[in-house]
């Protein structure tokens, strides 16, 4: 394996344990590849707001957010991949016309709007879609039915953009450019580090591609089977420390 540059990682179920923290275990191993000049990248389906407390302890050098919607080192964002405002409202009302038992929200500007109490355990705005914020979105979330139905779904996704689903079932609608694996393209050129020098991590099938076509894919030992089967390794699960485990004995060794 080519020397490491940089290491990329999803954060649920990959590098945070169930109960959502960082172990002090695994702190220290990245603070060591930090000693040796890796570089630490986050790929994650969450926003900024969501994260805060991540980037603070571990400042990793960039992030790539929303499955690639956003992409950002440090304050500076390297690129952007947005849903037209009047294009994400007709794909809402087709959707909530169609299938009226859906869950859906929206995220602009790191503020999520939906069309449903989601209780006080997250952060958002609920709303009636018809008064969206005349901005552009960065990502739509559908949940509540079966991913069959969702599938129904991709009559009313124009051709410059993509429907893609999580193993929690829920299914997300993006800008085509934007992706994890777009994400990490756009970070090691912005370092000018070859692709095949990056180490990535998830568990997810919204991880797959920059699993499979980074230098080295690792998937996560409680990943999805699909998952496992596309990455070139697979390591410990997120419970027991399984991405700072495979660094110290793959990468600090």
């Amino acid at each position: 394996m080519p020397p490491v540059k940089i290491i990329v990682t999803d954060l649920d179920r990959s590098l945070l344990r169930d109960d959502k923290t960082i172990s002090g275990y695994s702190m220290d191993v990245f603070e060591k590849c930090r000693q040796r000049n890796i570089k630490i990248a986050f790929a994650t389906g969450r926003p900024n707001r969501s994260i805060v407390e991540y980037v603070k302890a571990l400042k990793p050098d960039a992030v790539i957010y929303m499955n690639g919607a956003i992409i950002k080192t440090g304050d500076m964002i390297l690129d952007r991949h947005t849903i037209l405002h009047l294009t994400a409202k007709k794909i809402l009302k087709q959707i909530e016309e169609k299938l009226p038992e859906s869950t859906l929200s929206v995220e602009i500007d790191d503020t999520m709007y939906s069309n449903f109490d989601l209780g006080s355990e997250w952060d958002h705005t609920r709303i009636d879609f018809n008064d969206l914020p005349c901005r552009d979105v960065d990502k739509i979330i559908i949940g509540t039915i079966p991913v069959t139905q969702m599938k129904e779904l991709e009559i009313f996704i124009p051709d410059d953009l993509y429907l893609i689903f999580n193993t929690g079932k829920f299914g997300f609608i993006l800008n085509k450019k934007a992706s994890k694996w777009e994400g990490v393209k756009k970070v090691a050129a912005h370092f000018g580090i070859d692709t095949k020098d990056i180490v990535s991590f998830g568990d997810d099938l919204t991880d797959s591609e920059m699993l499979e076509k980074c230098g080295a894919g690792v998937a996560m030992g409680n990943a999805a089977e699909e998952v496992r089967n596309r990455a070139a390794f697979v390591c410990d699960t997120n419970e027991n420390d399984g991405v700072a485990k495979w660094i110290e004995e793959n990468v600090l060794a």
